[in-house]
């Protein structure tokens, strides 16, 4: 228990600050694009005013000139400066392998004056492009095309996330084995609180067995003394008393068993047997208890069913069902038994069928809990201490199996147990 406890929380740790550096790398990751946006956005449009403005005092002065140059492949800014008739006038030329892109788009330029358009290129290169007129005396005489291969800056921006994503990774690693290590320490106090308490159930289990053996005796002795007997009223006081007794014994014996259950060294001593005979004995054992409701035990056995499991566990699991089925079941009411083999998965399945008051479905989230009672009054009125169904599902869970419920109120329940065959 106290392992699963101790995963969870390294779990949920773990969880955390895996979804605190996924946080952390986004917000990192959203800031660099933006800035470097923002950044380069910026450059372009200032390039382009500067461009205009120069290229608008050529333009006054009849000084225009070629700046053609093939070999600049490696400059991130270009421009190319045309006339009103679509002449190219003066140029600075972009990275080769990108330039016919570049002038395709300058032909087909459909992005108005003052805008920024990004381009990308084979997902290889990434250009920011800007036009603006060229203005002289509140009158166009042509337009220039400006842009900046910013290629680099995102390849930079993805290395660095790259980067920042390995460290997370190294740090959620460090952190989860931090975390595991601070869990385990965090739980030893309360292990060893959760031991104490343990082992006071157990102790304290044990020693009341002795004394209820001999109150339970000492009354069979009153019993059977003939000047006592003819006492009406002493007989149901006998009658009461050992009915409490057992009501007692019961609770000890479940406490203790719970008690040991907690204990990791607990071992199943599992052996073959029949599941039918084990069935058809808890029904001779309750039989009387049925009968004084006038409740109909019916077993449906589809053939012998050979299990390998704790035998003594498993004779428990069936009377803590079968017990419980009566309890709640009206007088006159029906208890339905069925033993079933799934020959695919290899798996048995027991089912515990009753027409009696049914489970609501918020008891039904409960009802595996300790001394969880639907009805409490009813409960203790019945003898149920509320530790029948902890004990069956400890016992399942022991034998690597499950237990189902299905309820309505007023119609009945019905309790599944899937146990492997071997």
């Amino acid at each position: 228990m106290f392992n699963e406890i101790h995963r969870k929380l390294s779990l949920y740790y773990t969880a955390i600050m895996a979804m605190f550096f996924i946080v952390l790398v986004f917000c990192v990751h959203e800031s660099m694009i933006w800035s470097i946006t923002n950044e380069q956005e910026h450059e372009v449009l200032l390039y382009a005013q500067e461009e205009a403005v120069e290229h608008a005092i050529f333009f006054q002065h009849n000084e225009f000139f070629m700046d053609e140059d093939e070999d600049n492949n490696n400059r991130r800014l270009f421009f190319y400066a045309y006339d009103n008739s679509g002449q190219l006038f003066n140029a600075l030329n972009p990275a080769e392998e990108i330039k016919a892109q570049i002038l395709d788009k300058i032909n087909h330029w459909q992005d108005g004056t003052g805008k920024i358009t990004t381009l990308k290129f084979d997902d290889e290169y990434k250009i920011m492009m800007s036009a603006l007129p060229i203005m002289v005396n509140g009158e166009k005489v042509g337009m220039i095309y400006v842009g900046r291969d910013v290629t680099t800056y995102y390849k930079g921006m993805r290395k660095a996330t790259t980067i920042i994503i390995v460290v997370s990774i190294i740090a959620l690693i460090i952190a989860a084995i931090a975390g595991h290590v601070m869990a385990k320490k965090a739980m030893v106090p309360i292990k060893l609180a959760y031991d104490k308490q343990r082992q006071f159930t157990a102790d304290a289990s044990h020693e009341l067995r002795t004394p209820l053996s001999v109150i339970m005796s000492s009354v069979e002795v009153i019993e059977q003394e003939q000047t006592l007997s003819k006492s009406p009223f002493i007989e149901q006081i006998i009658m009461d008393m050992k009915d409490e007794i057992r009501k007692m014994s019961r609770l000890v014996t479940d406490l203790l068993t719970l008690a040991r259950s907690e204990g990791q060294g607990y071992k199943l001593n599992k052996t073959e047997f029949y599941l039918g005979e084990v069935i058809e004995e808890t029904i001779r054992k309750l039989r009387s208890l049925a009968g004084e409701k006038s409740i109909e035990v019916r077993f449906n056995n589809e053939f012998d069913i050979k299990v390998f499991a704790d035998l003594e566990r498993i004779k428990q699991l069936i009377l803590i069902l079968l017990d419980n089925a009566i309890k709640y079941t009206l007088d006159g009411g029906k208890i339905t038994i069925k033993a079933s083999l799934n020959r695919y998965e290899n798996n048995v399945f027991i089912q515990v069928i009753d027409t009696g008051i049914g489970i609501s479905e918020s008891d039904q989230n409960h009802i595996f809990d300790r001394f969880y009672r639907v009805d409490k009054a009813r409960s203790r009125a019945i003898g149920g201490s509320g530790l029948g169904l902890s004990i069956a599902k400890w016992i399942v869970t022991m034998h690597k199996g499950e237990i189902k419920l299905m309820s309505k109120l007023g119609e009945g329940t019905t309790f599944t147990v899937v146990l492997p065959k071997r």
